[in-house]
């Protein structure tokens, strides 16, 4: 895979979601672009079913084998405040409740 050239700036837009976003309000398995999701808004108390890592040795902090240790993996049941954004790199997210509301940027 080829990788475009960024200058400093481009780089750090691109890392801070700004390529793109997608909104998802329905339960299911909503997977984007391989690698591309770096963070996620909450526009309603989300549930996810699935909160999936790009690599559990990576800083994701959604499983318990992320590095440091007394992590915990996102349950079912965990719920996540409206206007909360979580910063990361999932593969894929499964919302638990059609409704539920969320913005996924890309980067």
């Amino acid at each position: 895979m080829a990788y475009p050239n960024y200058t400093v700036v481009e780089a750090q837009n691109v890392a801070m979601g700004q390529s793109g976003n997608a909104f998802v309000d329905s339960a299911g398995s909503y997977t984007p672009p391989h690698g591309k999701i770096v963070a996620i808004t909450m526009l309603t108390d989300v549930e996810f079913t699935e909160l999936t890592p790009e690599s559990t040795s990576s800083w994701c902090g959604t499983t318990a084998d992320s590095p440091g240790t007394g992590g915990d993996t996102v349950a079912a049941g965990d719920t996540f405040p409206s206007g909360i954004t979580i910063y990361g790199r999932w593969e894929t997210c499964t919302l638990q409740t059609g409704g539920d509301k969320i913005l996924i940027y890309f980067g």
